[in-house]
């Protein structure tokens, strides 16, 4: 769940096995039984997850920590689930679709701006596939960070 107020504000939880609605999900579908999808869900119990709030959770929903899901817990997967839900849009990892679709770009886009400060003078300074390379009297050498 995603706390819509805020930015990385993400939680997840774990249902039994027997939780009234994984029994529902599993017989029908939504489009047509609404109603009872209505009645099972109580919006005020999703909201206080969705904000984190654990304290009145009933027996058959607990948290789950980001780090047992996926390994860790960090800014950047937060700000992705934000965006793309596990199985949700694609088959990639949320955090690495995430990065590559927006973090790269943005970062090329800052790399770009500096390596043309630099082509002003006797020396060209390029980017080919995420790489950052120098080319002087013909030459061309790779840049890579220490």
């Amino acid at each position: 769940m995603r706390n819509i107020e805020k930015d990385d504000e993400v939680y997840f939880y774990e249902l039994d096995n027997d939780a009234p609605i994984l029994d529902l999900l599993t017989t029908k579908s939504i489009e047509d039984n609404f109603r009872e999808y209505d009645k099972i869900l109580d919006y005020s119990l999703l909201y206080t997850m969705s904000n984190g709030k654990v304290d009145k959770l009933p027996a058959h929903i607990r948290p789950v920590e980001l780090a047992d899901v996926f390994g860790e817990d960090s800014l950047q997967l937060r700000m992705a689930l934000m965006d793309f839900g596990p199985g949700s849009q694609g088959s990639m990892y949320p955090h690495l679709e995430y990065h590559r679709r927006f973090f790269e770009p943005a970062l090329g886009q800052a790399i770009d701006k500096m390596v043309n400060r630099y082509n002003n003078g006797t020396f060209k300074v390029f980017r080919e596939r995420g790489q950052l390379f120098v080319q002087l009297n013909g030459d061309v050498y790779e840049l890579t960070k220490k």
